[in-house]
C-alpha cells in the first residue's frame, strides 16, 4: 500500500510539472509547438524525463487496479474498498489535472492506459479471464 501511495504522489507531481512545462497554444499550431521544443532542448529533455516517470507511476497504478479488480471479480482474494480507492484516486487526480492542461492530460491518459494494459503479464491475465 505504501508503494501505491509513493507512485500516486510521484505520478501526480510529475504529471503536474509536465502539464505546466509543455507549451500548448490555443488554437494548437504544430509548427509552433515543435519550434518551441527545438529552441529549448533542456526543457524538452527534462519534460520528457518527467513524462516518462509519471507514465510509469500511473501505468503501474492502473495495472494494479486492473489486477485487483480482476481478483475481486473472480472472488479469489482482496476487498472492494482498496480497488475502489485506487480507481477513485486515479480519476480524481486526472480530472484535477485536466483543468491544468486538457490536451496534455488526454495524451498522458492514453499513454498511461496503454502502458498499464501492456504491462500486465501473461500470468496475471489468466486471473482476469472468466472460466
Amino acid at each position: 500500500m505504501l508503494g501505491n501511495v509513493v507512485r500516486f504522489i510521484s505520478g501526480f507531481v510529475c504529471t503536474y510539472l509536465w502539464t505546466e512545462w509543455v507549451p500548448v497554444s490555443h488554437p494548437f499550431d504544430v509548427s509552433e509547438f515543435f519550434v518551441e521544443l527545438v529552441l529549448d532542448p533542456f526543457d524538452f529533455f527534462v519534460s520528457a524525463i518527467i513524462f516518462i516517470i509519471g507514465l510509469i507511476a500511473y501505468g503501474s497504478l492502473i495495472r494494479e487496479g486492473i489486477r485487483a479488480a480482476g481478483l475481486v471479480s473472480k472472488k479469489r482474494q482482496g476487498a472492494l474498498l482498496p480497488v475502489s480507492f485506487i480507481w477513485i484516486s486515479i480519476l480524481a487526480v486526472l480530472l484535477f489535472l485536466f483543468k491544468a492542461g486538457p490536451w496534455q492530460m488526454i495524451i498522458f491518459l492514453g499513454f498511461s492506459l496503454l502502458y498499464g494494459i501492456i504491462s500486465l503479464g501473461f500470468n496475471e491475465k489468466k486471473y482476469l479471464v472468466n472460466k
